[in-house]
């Protein structure tokens, strides 16, 4: 889930770009320019939980880079402790 506050913004080319690399993807865009307080990218997540569909999400921004297997070692983490998840 990618989520934007403006329908024209730039970036949303890149998530074009990565729906044609990954055309069985569930790539879905949240366009939405309400503010939830000063700061837009926690107004963006705000306003993409109502169509989040998993149990587990994990936000991230476009100059954020990690292991390709720390996701596997988190989701281990949530689903083996019930009460804190890590």
């Amino acid at each position: 889930m990618f989520g934007v506050n403006n329908a024209n913004d730039p970036a949303l080319k890149s998530v074009d770009d990565l729906r044609g690399l990954h055309p069985d993807a569930h790539i879905t865009v949240v366009a939405d320019s309400r503010l939830h307080g000063a700061n837009r990218k926690v107004s963006n997540i705000i306003n993409m939980l109502p169509q989040a569909q998993h149990d587990v999400l994990v936000f991230a921004d476009s100059d954020v880079g990690v292991r390709s297997e720390l996701f596997a070692q988190r989701r281990r983490r949530v689903y083996r402790s019930p009460v804190s998840g890590w």
